[in-house]
């Protein structure tokens, strides 16, 4: 029996929970002055909780209320009335703490980007004429507030005045200039009634484990997904957020399974690494095992439209796969920011979780996102229907958006842009019989000699093969004319054979495609596409890096070079004696290419898991359990590795 909730102020179910927040919501002001109780409403729930050592700290609504209250007195005192504040710090229960406190003590918090430069944030700061930041870091041109400063309140209670009135979210997009979305508390009002439909109509999203609903601060506060689907639409409902130490793989996971966290909600990059790793350590563990979750997939895909069935077989079929992953605590998974790999969509919701795609950007909040509880819905890339407050209109593919729930304005190049009737996305988008699917974006669209249209988002996941670390067709200029060119990024431990048969799969891809001759050059690089900190590829940076030279690309002699001792051989080699010598502990010298790790090195099980880690941070490939049962020597790590690296199958 599931568990009954004790954490809904009194109401005696979610759903009737949900229905009264919202309607005491409508009730009441539309301001933040009015919201901020509203926010904080239940002040036994926890707000917050982290790991510290082999403990769990937790913080109540309530004492996030009083901290507010107390940060806001000091932030009247330092700062001048009224005016923007900037916020410049990871998340954390101190940032939504600081952004109330900002808002209470009379000012508009900006949320500054982190992604972004210091010489465009500043140039923000500029354009809004703010007074201060509130930082935990960085040290800005203007009066900076540091966040320990705010520690110390004073004691006396006293009425901070009128609350601020609006806020700004920056643009994360890849303009030259600063974007600036303005949001006030009748968008809020608009935004959170929304969520009625999210969080109280549909079964999965309400789920809660162990009497617990906890999302994850994974998408950072400042970013609109963040602020809107994970901070606003479960904080107005009270519920948990998990923070994390760091964004390493192995915290990740580890906090997931800890605080048996129930919501995650990412962007497409976050799904797909997952979705790689969890291939390959599912390859790793040896042909049966691949084979066994392959006829799984068959299964599971032939069930996906008995909702019923579906889930019951994945949840019997899968659950290794997803004790490995996140474990149970799961019940509902978004990816939203630009469109995700099919294929990682797919596996998410084959093995037994609540995977769903959402849509929404910095000019028009969280318009929608795919609810139905049926998986055969949700793997067509479904981003739903538009949210109550939100229609959806599609002209010559690009998707117009109108709502009360879209940004006031927009500051653009310095200019302020009130909110139009009709906003024009740039989205080329299609309507399904359930919804909308989202198929990319209009400016990245190719326009090829014979005056068709080619779609990056669409051609890009059906040509993605093993052994291609990322991916983009994009277009350069040659001789005044634009020509669709693919970059494929791989591993500098690639030689030249290996890239071989990665084009040569490539190529019969695109045959399949019917885009032999369309797209009209084939690009190595060893060289990440993503620059800094990108959570997307920018199709026209890579280009312009393309054409200028900055993206270094492996030259047609290389590629073509055959046989002999080559340098990556070599490089390769290298590599793995050095490996092999750190985890024995010996000189690299004294280390035999044909012998034995265990039985002519002395190496331990111990060395071995060493090893095993140092090649997979090397190479990001895991060597299987069953290889060092085998004979495992330089020469055979050499050659599976250079199989792996190459996505060649027959590795031994």
């Amino acid at each position: 029996m599931p568990k009954r909730l004790t954490n809904l102020g009194g109401a005696p179910d979610i759903r009737a929970f949900v229905e009264r927040k919202i309607r005491t919501l409508e009730e009441s002001e539309r301001s933040f002055d009015a919201l901020f109780p509203l926010m904080f409403q239940e002040k036994e729930n926890t707000f917050y909780e982290w790991s510290r050592r082999k403990a769990v700290e937790r913080m109540t609504y309530g004492e996030a209320y009083e901290e507010v209250l107390r940060r806001s007195r000091v932030l009247k005192k330092k700062i001048p009335e009224g005016g923007t504040v900037g916020l410049y710090m990871e998340n954390g229960p101190m940032w939504i703490v600081n952004f109330w406190a900002i808002l209470r003590s009379g000012h508009c918090p900006l949320l500054m980007n982190m992604r972004l430069n210091k010489e465009t944030l500043e140039e923000a700061l500029g354009v809004l004429q703010a007074k201060a930041v509130v930082t935990d870091s960085e040290t800005f041109s203007i009066l900076t507030v540091t966040d320990e400063s705010l520690k110390s309140a004073p004691d006396e209670e006293e009425n901070c005045g009128q609350f601020g009135d609006t806020f700004f979210v920056m643009s994360s997009g890849t303009s030259e200039h600063v974007k600036l979305c303005a949001y006030t508390a009748e968008e809020v009002y608009s935004i959170l009634k929304d969520s009625r439909k999210i969080v109280g109509d549909s079964p999965s999203m309400q789920k809660h484990y162990h009497g617990e609903l906890k999302q994850l601060a994974f998408l950072p506060f400042y970013h609109i997904f963040g602020f809107v689907a994970v901070y606003l639409w479960f904080a107005f409902y009270s519920r948990t957020f998990v923070a994390l130490h760091d964004l390493a793989p192995e915290t990740v996971l580890s906090t997931i399974r800890r605080h048996e966290v129930t919501h995650i909600f990412a962007v497409p990059l976050f799904w797909e690494k997952v979705h790689a790793a969890a291939m390959k350590t599912i390859r790793a563990r040896g042909e049966k095992t691949y084979e066994k979750y392959l006829k799984g997939v068959r299964i599971a895909e032939k069930l996906e439209k008995l909702p019923a069935l579906s889930r019951g077989f994945s949840e019997k079929a899968f659950r290794e796969v997803r004790k490995n992953l996140f474990g149970e605590s799961i019940s509902f998974l978004i990816s939203g920011g630009s469109r995700l790999d099919p294929e990682a969509l797919r596996f998410f919701n084959r093995i037994g979780y609540h995977f769903a795609e959402g849509y929404g950007m910095s000019e028009i909040g969280i318009a929608g996102v795919e609810l139905s509880e049926n998986p055969a819905v949700r793997n067509t890339g479904s981003v739903g229907v538009p949210f109550a407050s939100y229609e959806y209109d599609v002209r010559d593919q690009e998707l117009f958006i109108r709502s009360g729930s879209m940004a006031h304005y927009v500051i653009r190049d310095g200019q302020k842009e009130s909110r139009p009737e009709w906003f024009p996305t740039g989205d080329i988008a299609e309507k399904l019989k359930t919804g909308y699917r989202i198929l990319g974006r209009q400016d990245d669209l190719i326009v090829t000699e014979n005056g068709e249209n080619l779609n990056p988002n669409l051609i890009e996941p059906k040509i993605r093969i093993p052994g291609v670390k990322s991916l983009a067709v994009t277009a350069v200029t040659e001789n005044g004319k634009t020509v669709p060119v693919l970059v494929l990024s791989v591993s500098p431990y690639l030689e030249a054979d290996g890239r071989k048969i990665i084009e040569d799969r490539i190529k019969a891809r695109l045959s399949e495609l019917k885009l032999t001759g369309v797209v009209r050059k084939i690009l190595f690089t060893g060289e990440p596409l993503l620059s800094g900190n990108e959570f997307k590829v920018n199709r026209k940076r890579i280009a312009r890096e393309v054409e200028s030279g900055k993206l270094p690309i492996i030259s047609e002699e290389e590629k073509m070079e055959t046989g002999g001792d080559r340098e990556g051989s070599n490089l390769l080699r290298d590599t793995v004696m050095t490996l092999v010598s750190e985890a024995l502990d010996k000189p690299k010298a004294q280390v035999g290419y044909d012998t034995d790790f265990f039985l002519d090195e002395g190496g331990s099980s111990i060395d071995w898991l060493f090893l095993q880690g140092k090649v997979q941070n090397t190479f990001d490939v895991l060597l299987p359990n069953e290889f060092g049962t085998e004979k495992p020597s330089v020469r055979t790590m050499e050659r599976y590795l250079r199989n792996e690296i190459s996505g060649v199958d027959t590795l031994r």
